[in-house]
């Protein structure tokens, strides 16, 4: 045999006999790619190897049992560093567990990761450094800690690590009897762990329960990394492939594993799918029916759609949302996965507090009997109006059957039930608006929606129908995800509503071209989805939306004369062009729009109050356009010439909340003033007013946030809040305090990102936090996690650049990071 021949036949055997001897031969079979002749040479070594447990020797039943005096180890006793070796733990093909303990000074039980005498080929020894420095990178309550690592005398590396005596996590559930809850409560933790790992970018990629240990204490820990893939690290860190080589366990392997794709994290989330479908029903999801061959694993697992968990575990308990959160784990295809463990642990969260969940059809009856287990009350106040919508629908559809004399009351009916439901979308959501929870207002308008859409199926195009259609779907948009509002976090939701608004508006401004309200309406849809647009990345059609906007009423003054109304709407485009004009980095233009619109909204209340008129809106509009200018002003390091904007806008907000003391949306606006001031006094160097401006916005966003946990937008203003705050504390000095502070907001940010992946700026968020702990750990003198930290961040950010969704901002940020992490870098070189 050929030195080439001899070593691939080597690593062939050394993964082999890390095999489960069960499924060995299949694996050899596979692993030699229809060389007969190799594969006589493997089997033979294999066989010797188990036989006379030479230096490939492997774990086998007989040696098992045998007590560990019995198998004569001579590192038994022996010291490695400073841990003497007690006893073996387990063993495989490359590689033994060992448990130890200190032998010093400390009290400490520890396992030793040792590579066999023999084995220590630079395929094992790489494979081996691999798995070291994928431990080192990870801190994690429910993972298993890497201690100390180094090498032996005679050059073989070992690792120590934290010593899990516990049981398997299925072992442990079925033991205790576990109820349903308990067990998917316990499986969240495990998905904690592998979401972290994900985020530090190491897929494990041999998720099954005997990696995942129960310890004493019930919590779990997630062990061996040992063929986990590190996606992206500071320095190149890679396995050698080698032909036919895909080391898996088939119960809980992806079919892209045993096809040998490109293995994501994708292949985790369906192997903790198969995991919880087994803690659920005592069952595999994957059903071989006897020796394990290629073939049989291949169709088993690429084509085999695994029996749903209520009908193998036999519990009706299983049935709908259980049945369909594992089964869209598991899905064969990975596209049509859980885009993330995160958003596979979100759906059973939501299960547990009586949610819709993703991996369910959100049909009305479903989402109606979550709704209703967790708001009673107001289930009973919409069902009031729902079964008025329905009753209308029911009566307007049989009076239209019945005979000519009874035409006129059919056409009654169908009146009626327009204006029901026009008055649901426009006048009760608009009541609630101010102080009603946003699940409660989205499903509202969703409904109501609905009775109108078939309304226009029988209108014959009712221009009056169609005009409320249009802006029914504008006001759904705005529930769903308009920035600029309290919303449930869908923007893309949101576009797709504005989006089909705006094509019934397109179509009347065509048939009706002169018709000063049909452009209106054409224009206040635009300038939505304007601001949809940028919250996508879209910046450029943001752009061309907003300037489509400012040229329908610079058209409509030319044609019919200026009017306050029309001046007002032209004021409202300008400040939105100057927000699209913000993200591309063009401050100077975007200053110029702001100026604008502010000059715009000035005139107008000065006519007011020449006239007595106090309109709050035109007011509340003024402090916006007033902070808008202090913003631009910051970015072009004017901060003096700031201030007074930002003190004029706060004036403003704080006398419109004392004169409408109970609407949340003018408290929303008075904290929104307060971090503005906070930031431009930060920039002069006023710590501590920054500190309490941001405090009192803080105090504001704590309440709203509590009051509607589905408003998206205000969960996601708190975490700012949360971050803002911790930078001017860092700035003071308190690092303590900041670090408390950006603790709360990271996981806030992940979990928005999560729920709304369409938004640009949610992502940019998380990468933001993990920035501002860096600069935390600089504070702290701790350069190594500060890197760390940075490198996260700057992931997310090139991830936003390669895909083209980026801002001005978003780029800075990212060279400023690759700054920092160059800088740090150098510095621990001179060390």
């Amino acid at each position: 045999m050929t030195a080439s021949r001899w070593q691939q036949a080597k690593i062939i055997v050394a993964a082999a006999l890390e095999v489960d001897p069960a499924q060995r031969d299949a694996y050899l079979v596979e692993a030699c790619a229809g060389d007969t002749e190799l594969l006589a040479e493997v089997e033979s070594l294999v066989q010797a190897s188990i036989d006379a447990g030479g230096f490939l020797e492997a774990e086998t039943a007989d040696s098992r049992d045998q007590a560990p005096a019995a198998r004569q180890d001579p590192i038994i006793g022996s010291r490695i560093g400073a841990y003497r070796i007690v006893s073996e733990i387990g063993r495989g093909g490359m590689g033994a567990v060992y448990s130890a303990v200190r032998d010093d000074d400390f009290e400490q039980q520890v396992a030793i990761k040792l590579v066999k005498r023999g084995m220590d080929t630079d395929f094992v020894l790489e494979r081996f450094r691999h798995e070291r420095q994928i431990l080192a990178l990870l801190n994690h309550p429910h993972i298993a800690r890497l201690l100390d690592g180094g090498s032996t005398a005679d050059g073989r590396p070992y690792f120590v690590m934290e010593y899990i005596a516990g049981k398997s996590i299925t072992e442990y559930c079925r033991e205790q009897n576990m109820p349903l809850d308990g067990r998917l409560r316990l499986f969240l933790k495990v998905c904690a762990a592998v979401t972290y790992a994900h985020s530090n970018l190491v897929v494990h990629r041999d998720l099954k329960p005997g990696n995942i240990l129960i310890g004493a204490d019930g919590e779990p820990k997630l062990l061996d990394f040992g063929i986990a893939k590190l996606m992206a690290a500071p320095r190149n860190i890679e396995l050698p492939v080698t032909t036919g080589i895909r080391p898996f366990t088939p119960d809980y392997a992806s079919p892209e594993q045993v096809r040998g794709e490109q293995v994501t994290t994708s292949s985790d989330v369906y192997s903790l799918g198969a995991i919880l479908y087994e803690l659920v029903c005592g069952k595999r999801a994957h059903q071989f029916r006897g020796a394990l061959d290629p073939v049989e694993i291949r169709n088993v697992v690429c084509l085999q759609e695994p029996v749903k968990p209520s009908v193998a575990g036999g519990r009706a308990e299983l049935r709908g949302d259980i049945d369909n959160i594992v089964l869209k784990a598991l899905e064969k295809d990975a596209g049509r996965r859980y885009r993330s463990v995160e958003q596979f642990a979100d759906d059973i969260r939501r299960h547990l507090h009586h949610e819709p969940v993703l991996a369910r059809p959100a049909t009305f009856a479903y989402r109606v009997g979550k709704f209703a287990r967790r708001n009673t009350l107001a289930v009973a106040a919409a069902a009031v109006i729902l079964m008025s919508l329905i009753g209308g629908i029911i009566a307007t559809s049989w009076q239209a059957r019945i005979a000519q004399q009874e035409r006129e009351r059919a056409d009654r009916r169908f009146e009626d039930v327009r204006k029901l439901a026009r008055s649901t979308i426009f006048e009760l959501n608009d009541a609630i608006a101010s102080r009603g929870p946003t699940a409660a207002r989205a499903l509202l308008v969703k409904q109501s929606m609905d009775y109108l859409d078939r309304l226009s199926r029988e209108s014959g195009g009712n221009r009056d129908i169609q005009t409320e259609l249009a802006r029914g779907y504008l006001k759904l948009g705005d529930v769903l995800g308009n920035p600029s509002s309290a919303n449930a976090g869908d923007t893309a939701g949101a576009i797709e509503s504005y989006r089909k608004a705006l094509a019934i508006q397109e179509a009347m401004a065509r048939q009706f071209p002169g018709e000063r309200e049909v452009q209106e309406d054409l224009a206040n849809v635009y300038q939505r989805l304007s601001g949809a647009l940028r919250t996508t990345g879209n910046y450029r059609g943001a752009i061309e939306t907003d300037l489509r906007v400012i040229q329908i009423h610079e058209a409509m003054g030319a044609m019919q004369g200026s009017t306050p109304r029309l001046r007002r709407r032209l004021a409202s485009g300008y400040y939105s062009l100057g927000d699209s004009l913000a993200q591309v980095g063009d401050w100077k233009a975007a200053l110029d729009a702001r100026q604008k619109a502010l000059q715009l909204f000035e005139e107008l209340s000065s006519a007011e109050s020449a006239e007595g008129s106090k309109d709050a809106s035109l007011r509340s509009a003024t402090a916006f356009a007033a902070r808008s200018v202090g913003g631009a002003l910051l970015e072009l390091k004017r901060t003096r010439e700031s201030l007074p904007y930002f003190r004029r806008a706060l004036e403003l907000h704080l006398n419109l909340a004392a004169e409408q003391p109970g609407d949340i949306i003018r408290k929303s606006q008075v904290a929104a003033a307060h971090m503005s001031y906070a930031r431009a006094l930060l920039d002069t160097g006023d710590a501590a007013g920054a500190i309490e401006h941001y405090g009192k916005a803080r105090d504001i966003r704590e309440a709203q946030a509590s009051s509607d946990p589905n408003d998206w937008r205000m969960r996601s203003f708190l975490a700012t809040t949360y971050t803002r705050l911790g930078q001017a504390l860092l700035k003071k000095g308190d690092t303590a305090g900041a670090v408390e502070q950006f603790r709360k907001s990271l996981p806030m940010r992940r979990k928005l990102a999560a729920e709304n992946p369409a938004n640009v700026g949610a992502a940019a968020e998380v990468a933001e936090s993990y920035g501002t702990l860096g600069d935390a750990f600089v504070a702290m003198g701790s350069p190594a996690q500060a890197v760390d930290m940075y490198r996260q961040a700057l992931a997310l950010l090139v991830s936003l650049e390669q895909t083209g969704r980026a801002n001005a901002v978003m780029k800075e940020a990212a060279a400023r990071l690759r700054a920092a992490v160059d800088k740090l870098s150098a510095a621990s070189v001179r060390r």
